[in-house]
């Protein structure tokens, strides 16, 4: 259950009422050499008074580049033009 910090509500978390939220993005010259990404929150509106209730910060998700394993010769298993340096 979420509890609305504005009229004290509970209520359930159900998918119907979810959303993604982040935090107002950065302008100007700071957003140009800035690298830090905006943070994103699990989010859901009181059914009561409609305040925003922020219920976690989300973590993106992980897309890694391709993965090598890597024999004891040092080339992944491709040949020598794959080799490490």
């Amino acid at each position: 259950m979420l509890k609305c910090k504005i009229c004290g509500t509970e209520f359930p978390a159900i998918e119907e009422r979810h959303y993604i939220a982040r935090d107002n993005s950065r302008t100007g010259a700071v957003a140009v050499i800035s690298k830090d990404e905006e943070k994103i929150y699990d989010s859901y509106d009181c059914p009561m008074c409609g305040s925003q209730v922020i219920a976690q910060e989300r973590k993106r998700i992980l897309e890694p580049e391709r993965i090598c394993n890597f024999d004891d010769a040092g080339t992944d298993g491709e040949g020598e033009e794959n080799a490490k340096l």
